[in-house]
This record gives structure tokens, C-alpha cells and sequence, in this order.
């Protein structure tokens, strides 16, 4: 089986392309934070590059930008081509999508003071993107926190 789940940040705007068919897909890559830290307590950080097609690649068009955060699910391939000015095969390796999540639009802006989210209304009646606006309830998020003890493994 070759799945793979991953949630990161975007690290920059995704690309469009067309194949010669005339069919859209956009590339883009997914910066994920590794579990551990290492010697020095620094983070680590892997960049997963993304391909997605059709419709969903319209989408993520339209409406993802750098630094919004993402799930993506998909199947891992690698690839290999020769490079002529390093004489050297280059392996590459990149997620072909099958689903792709938008889980915020934007960065969210944190209050100095309180360290809370603002409170922003959507506004139903605007034909503008539909994330631009997102209503953030700090109560129903603590109903998902869940204990590790909690996952069937």
C-alpha cells in the first residue's frame, strides 16, 4: 500500500502548469515539523513537494497562499532523470495528491494581550473567496483534544 498523510505549511505560492493536453496541475511543497528535536534542540523540518490535478489543483489555486496550512493525502513517487552539467542522476521524490485539505486560509492573526484568536463573522451574502473570513470558537476546539492512550494502534 503507498499512502501518505501530511500536515504542513505551504512554503511558498503554488505553481500552475498545464500537461499537453491542456489539463491544469499545480505543484507546491508542504513544510512539515519532525516530532523531535536534535542535540541542540532545534527542530527539524522536511519540505515535501506536492503535485496536485483538475479540479483540486484549480482550487488550491485560487485559494491557498504561502504559510496557510494544509492536509494533504496521497501516494509517493520517486523519479529519476540525468542532469547534464552535474553529469549525475537526480532522484526526485514528490506526493501525487489525492485529496488536499485547507485547515486555515490565512495566518491567524494572535492577540498580544490575550493570546487569543479574533472573532471574525462570515459573511454569507459576499461572493468573495469563501475562506477569507473564517469564525474561530475557542470552545469547541478543546471537544477534539484526545489523549495519545486514546488511539488504537
Amino acid at each position: 500500500m503507498n499512502k501518505i498523510f501530511v500536515i504542513g505549511r505551504l512554503t511558498q505560492e503554488p505553481s500552475r502548469y498545464s500537461t499537453t493536453s491542456g489539463e491544469t496541475y499545480c505543484r507546491f511543497t508542504v513544510a512539515v515539523d519532525r516530532e523531535y528535536t536534535n542535540e541542540r534542540g532545534e527542530k527539524k523540518t522536511d519540505f515535501i513537494d506536492c503535485t496536485t490535478f483538475k479540479k483540486q489543483a484549480e482550487n488550491i489555486l485560487k485559494y491557498l497562499t504561502k504559510g496557510n496550512l494544509v492536509a494533504v493525502l496521497g501516494r509517493l513517487t520517486t523519479n529519476k532523470y540525468y542532469d547534464e552539467r552535474s553529469q549525475k542522476n537526480i532522484y526526485t521524490t514528490n506526493v501525487i495528491t489525492e485529496n488536499v485539505q485547507f485547515l486555515d486560509s490565512r495566518k491567524k492573526e494572535v492577540s498580544s494581550l490575550t493570546g487569543e484568536l479574533p472573532n471574525q463573522n462570515i459573511n454569507p451574502g459576499n461572493s468573495k473567496d469563501p475562506f477569507d473570513e473564517m469564525s474561530y470558537n475557542t470552545e469547541t476546539q478543546s471537544q477534539f483534544d484526545f489523549n495519545e492512550d486514546d488511539l488504537l494502534w
